[in-house]
């Protein structure tokens, strides 16, 4: 067994206890190949929150972004959404992906995804919102859009 596979059942073992050990993640992360795939599971809600996130960030940072997509659609929890928020802005190839959930029903989601969005600088992806039904949305994005010196 290699160093990455070492450092990815270092990671599951802390994990399947509730540990997070910050060495182990940098080790998985230093890895350029290695199968991430097995801490999929802790991304799940039945693992402690820290748990979660450090699944979330191995996972984003390896590519694996759509699995944690899908974990942020379906989290009821708003702190836990926004720390995947956090998590996924980080990362490039992520915004694209995260571009649907500006159309959210969800006013929540919604407005944690146009917050990442802005915090990543990314506000040329809030345009289509100009055109939303809420005004307050409407005068907030043009307020964003301005403040990044977008418009003129």
């Amino acid at each position: 067994m290699g160093f990455p596979e070492r450092a990815v059942d270092a990671c599951y073992r802390d994990w399947s206890t509730g540990k997070v050990d910050e060495s182990h993640i940098r080790d998985v992360l230093k890895c350029k190949k290695v199968d991430v795939s097995q801490l999929l599971e802790f991304l799940r809600a039945v693992y402690p929150n820290e748990v979660r996130m450090a699944a979330a960030r191995i996972q984003v940072e390896k590519g694996i972004i759509e699995e944690v997509v899908k974990v942020a659609c379906i989290t009821e929890d708003r702190e836990t959404l926004l720390e995947l928020l956090a998590i996924l802005g980080k990362q490039e190839g992520a915004l694209e992906v995260l571009e649907k959930l500006l159309s959210s029903d969800d006013k929540f989601v919604r407005d944690a995804a146009v917050e990442m969005f802005r915090r990543a600088g990314k506000v040329d992806a809030l345009f289509p919102l100009v055109f939303d039904e809420d005004d307050n949305v409407v005068k907030r994005i043009k307020r964003y859009i301005d403040e990044a010196g977008q418009c003129r």
